[in-house]
């Protein structure tokens, strides 16, 4: 993952990124390129591109340009606010394995509300139906907000139409700084939502809990910082988006000998650090992951309240017969 920018056009009541942090400085073209070369030459194969939002660098095109040259397999992850005809002829000419695109609701005043943005809405719809009706692959993303909660099953039914995958996050994370204002915007209601929809994960765990039981073994379960990192806009390798931790300097090709060491690490916290879920009565139920532990205690195996409270609620949706109200998250 390529973070090129953090900075963005759009002010998410929800996003992670501390406002202060989107005026560093980033890479130069060059200094990017340089970067898609070590990792060529590591033998790395897939890059997305994130930010922030990718599409405020002027230099966008060349880099995927670029990329798309040296063989790499692009994803660019976008609010698609800032994306025209001309840019998506240039896109459809690119022919990128994915965009995609962060749908927050399917009404104007719920986008306007999350995004603080007059026009986001409309101007995200006419992207869509541009890069649909161009042939790109387009995905789908969306978090649970307390302000589209009741857009869930809309939301789903949209993406279905056009035959699009959907991803839904249910849960939050602070932000880097350790700041909990994203938690202000849970949504409850449209966790309820989503699982009557029979939407994955919660269909499995209403099944079989012990599908998503965090393992002792698998501190690092998703192969961050071993098959996949993540390289900040001012060029330094870290674990993944969420973890901004160890941040090594990539700029003057020190890639691989930085990622032997982000591999050595990874494997020493992962030995030392142990989560201890097998007395709890969520485990079951948890989507925790150390992101969350070393946002909020710079520890990996921290047990964070959200974690727990999020956990809680799922618990008891996928034992009740019917969903309550009584939700304690």
């Amino acid at each position: 993952m390529f973070e090129l920018t953090y900075r963005c056009n759009f002010k998410c009541k929800h996003c992670y990124v501390p406002p202060r942090t989107r005026l560093a400085k980033e890479l130069s073209t060059g200094e990017v390129f340089s970067i898609i070369d070590q990792l060529k030459g590591m033998g790395c194969f897939y890059l997305g591109f994130t930010g922030g939002e990718p599409f405020l660098r002027e230099d966008i095109f060349q880099i995927l340009w670029y990329a798309k040259k040296r063989g790499f397999q692009i994803i660019i992850y976008t609010n698609a606010s800032l994306l025209d005809r001309e840019k998506i002829r240039e896109l459809r000419r690119i022919r990128p394995n994915k965009i995609d695109i962060t749908l927050l609701g399917v009404r104007n005043d719920t986008v306007t509300r999350i995004t603080g943005v007059v026009g986001a809405y409309v101007k995200i719809m006419e992207v869509i139906e541009l890069l649909y009706d161009a042939g790109l692959n387009v995905g789908f993303k969306t978090s649970i907000l307390k302000d589209n909660a009741g857009e869930v099953k809309a939301i789903r039914d949209f993406s279905n139409r056009l035959g699009i995958f959907l991803r839904v996050d249910s849960k939050l994370f602070p932000r880097w700084d350790g700041a909990h204002i994203p938690f202000r915007e849970r949504g409850i209601k449209g966790v309820r939502s989503l699982f009557r929809l029979q939407t994955k994960p919660f269909a499995d765990l209403a099944s079989n809990p012990s599908s998503h039981n965090v393992k002792e073994s698998s501190l690092f379960s998703c192969g961050v910082g071993v098959s996949q990192a993540a390289i900040t806009p001012q060029g330094e390798l870290k674990m993944c988006v969420m973890i901004n931790y160890p941040l090594f300097s990539v700029v003057n090709g020190s890639l691989r000998h930085s990622w032997a060491k982000l591999v050595r690490l990874v494997r020493v916290k992962a030995r030392r650090k142990r989560v201890n879920c097998h007395t709890c009565n969520l485990e079951g139920y948890c989507l925790w992951c150390p992101a969350y532990g070393w946002i909020e205690k710079k520890d990996f195996s921290f047990c964070d309240q959200e974690t727990k409270r999020h956990a809680a609620c799922l618990k008891q949706l996928c034992e009740s017969d019917a969903v309550k109200d009584t939700c304690s998250l």
